[in-house]
């Protein structure tokens, strides 16, 4: 019974080694910060010398979209490649209709099948997974044939990203003298961004 015992301690010390190994291989740091902004702004948060987060008004939906580039690339958006999903409703964008209701009454109760408080999204860190990434989602999207379609998805699938959160923790309203016309006065908000360990 006792050698029974000395095998399991042992075996048990072996798994927790691995464990130990693999999460020190994939050990994430966070960087967070939190932030607000007015209608018609924008922000912006530097988080490393390559990399900046960005919260861009966009004035034809009166909304605001999640952004991370590289600064000397800012047309190359980090996120949109590789946060689904690709088509409809995606939790990237920040529009006043997320938070009605059908009756068009705030809050969302669960009515509009839409994106809440917390959004979590996904980013590339280089420009090289950016041009993997955007050729690989274009031929996904408009795949030329099926063998087409599945390699783009196995290359696809395969790029490195990291992980973000934004909790939109306060929203202001507007809106015309009728109601009929609504919109997002200013949002504060915390990010979390999880980032490999250097």
């Amino acid at each position: 019974m006792k050698q029974i015992k000395s095998q399991w301690t042992a075996i048990t010390a072996v798994l927790l080694l691995c464990v130990s190994a693999v999460h020190g291989q994939y050990a994430e740091e966070v960087f967070s910060f939190s932030g607000g902004v007015n209608r018609f702004e924008d922000f912006s948060q530097e988080i490393t010398s390559d990399l900046e987060f960005q919260l861009d008004y966009e004035m034809d939906v009166e909304g605001w979209i999640i952004r991370i580039i590289n600064p000397d690339q800012p047309n190359h958006d980090y996120t949109k490649i590789v946060t689904p999903p690709y088509r409809g409703t995606n939790a990237l964008y920040i529009y006043e209709w997320h938070f009605q209701n059908e009756n068009g009454a705030w809050p969302n109760d669960g009515s509009v099948n839409a994106p809440g408080a917390e959004r979590k999204f996904w980013f590339v860190t280089d420009p090289e997974s950016f041009e993997t990434g955007f050729e690989a989602l274009s031929a996904m999207l408009w795949p030329e044939s099926d063998e087409v379609y599945e390699n783009a998805v196995e290359i696809h699938n395969g790029i490195s990203r990291e992980s973000g959160i934004l909790h939109i923790i306060d929203v202001e309203l507007g809106s015309d003298e009728d109601g009929d016309d609504v919109w997002i006065e200013r949002i504060e908000f915390e990010v979390d961004l999880f980032l490999p360990q250097e």
